[in-house]
């Protein structure tokens, strides 16, 4: 005996095309954030170690390199977006 999978409401288990253009402005917009927080990032971060080291803070320098790690992050998660812009992920 094959069970059919349980569905709640049929009707709202369908994406709507409305629904999809909403989902693609979300993702590219996400996207352009995180081009935004890399482009930020890396400013901050060359700003924050020329100035520790200029000015011998240890955490002004440490604060810098903070700033490339989520550099790092902020990729990642560019790149995930631009992975769902293309299509693959459906």
């Amino acid at each position: 005996m094959k069970r059919k999978p349980l569905r709640l409401n049929p009707e709202k288990d369908m994406v709507t095309s409305i629904q999809m253009s909403e989902r693609n402005r979300i993702i590219r917009h996400g996207f352009h954030l995180s081009v935004f927080t890399v482009a930020w990032n890396v400013i901050e971060g060359i700003v924050a170690v020329v100035a520790g080291v200029l000015a011998g803070s240890v955490a002004l320098v440490g604060f810098g390199i903070d700033s490339f790690i989520e550099t790092a992050s902020a990729v990642v998660v560019g790149w995930r977006f631009s992975y769902e812009m293309s299509g693959k992920s459906q």
